[in-house]
């Protein structure tokens, strides 16, 4: 879940989570990552803090799907145009 720490992503992922999905939470904002996965169990959830625009973007997520072991459903949300 990309923007996992804005308010309509935090959602999405609280969703996934509560039927029990394990959540990669993708966000620039570290201390709402640490929110977020300080209200579930460790094994549920998987937090990136990343820019999804940086140019290793792509590789730091597939790097993480490897150790994670599976994807099963990915859900982005585009940026606002600054």
């Amino acid at each position: 879940m990309t923007g996992a720490t804005s308010e309509f992503g935090r959602l999405v992922a609280e969703r996934a989570l509560a039927t029990g999905a394990h959540v990669i939470a993708v966000g620039r904002r570290r201390n709402r990552l640490a929110d977020l996965a300080a209200s579930v169990p460790d094994d549920k959830i998987t937090t990136i803090p990343l820019d999804i625009t940086a140019a290793d973007a792509e590789q730091v997520l597939a790097d993480t799907v490897r150790e994670v072991g599976r994807l099963d459903v990915a859900c982005g949300r585009r940026p606002r145009a600054a």
